[in-house]
């Protein structure tokens, strides 16, 4: 295998993971588990990390004058990095929500009882 390709695996792999762990987050968030969505969310940056740093060796292999070098599975690669880039702003805009909703629901109980 090609080192490319293997750098393009890196990058499926890494950034597949950082979408699962971020997916989680909003997963655990909805179920009220703030601490583990956080975690989970903390752990898909440093998948996500992972993912970029490999994308960054295609990058700079380019930019000193190797071929640009597309296939399928780089498009594949390019694709899972993006939406682990989006999940990461949701899992991060839904966390976000799910707080507020605890907390309206909390207060709601609170001046109900």
């Amino acid at each position: 295998m090609e080192e490319k390709e293997q750098i393009c695996f890196q990058i499926i792999s890494q950034a597949g993971m950082a979408r699962s762990c971020f997916f989680e987050s909003i997963q655990k968030g909805r179920e009220a588990q703030n601490l583990a969505a956080l975690q989970a969310i903390e752990k898909g940056k440093e998948h996500y990390h992972e993912a970029h740093l490999a994308h960054r060796k295609l990058v700079q292999q380019e930019a000193q004058g190797e071929k640009v070098w597309m296939s399928l599975l780089l498009s594949h690669a390019e694709d899972l990095l993006m939406s682990a880039d989006i999940m990461s702003e949701l899992a991060k805009e839904f966390q976000g929500l799910y707080e507020e909703i605890q907390a309206i629901k909390q207060t709601i109980q609170s001046t109900g009882s």
